[in-house]
């Protein structure tokens, strides 16, 4: 339980320092409702949605996987000063059926298959962006009407 892991590194205080400033000058001085509101949001323990949203890169997210559950990203930011998990995709099950996801590294050693030394870190040359790319192939859950009967059929 407690706070979401991807929000681990927010420094909640400083956001709120800065966000204050920022309203302020922007309202010529006038206190306003604002960015604290959903910073404390985001902290509540029992923080849920609407949506009944997976993980793409939930273990058991691709059909017939099998896994036992639990995200298999450890990062999708490895840098001097942070790694952990940034980007993500979510998807509802009721609309749409996942049938495949992109292979990314899920190690160190991976991200460094040459040894040298900070081989791991984002960007380098075989990673060129700070964030490693992550995606998703899914198919439409689509419902036909029959008289009264609804029947689920998907395309991809």
């Amino acid at each position: 339980q407690g706070h979401p892991s991807f929000f681990c590194h927010v420094d909640y205080e400083h956001e709120i320092r800065v966000g204050e400033e920022k309203r302020r000058s922007a309202s010529g001085g006038r206190q306003e409702e604002g960015n604290e509101q959903v910073i404390q949001w985001l902290k509540e323990e029992n923080l849920c949605s609407p949506f009944n949203l997976k993980s793409a890169y939930d273990s058991t997210a691709l059909v017939g996987s099998g896994g036992g559950g639990g995200e298999v990203l450890p990062f999708t930011n490895v840098t001097s000063d942070f790694v952990g998990t940034l980007d993500y995709i979510f998807l509802e099950e009721k609309d749409l059926e996942q049938t495949g996801r992109l292979i990314i590294p899920t190690s160190f050693k991976a991200l460094n298959s040459k040894g040298i030394l900070n081989g791991h870190l984002l960007p380098s040359s075989d990673w060129p962006s700070d964030h490693l790319c992550i995606g998703a192939q899914l198919s439409m859950r689509l419902f036909e009407r029959e008289g009264e009967r609804i029947t689920e059929t998907t395309h991809e």
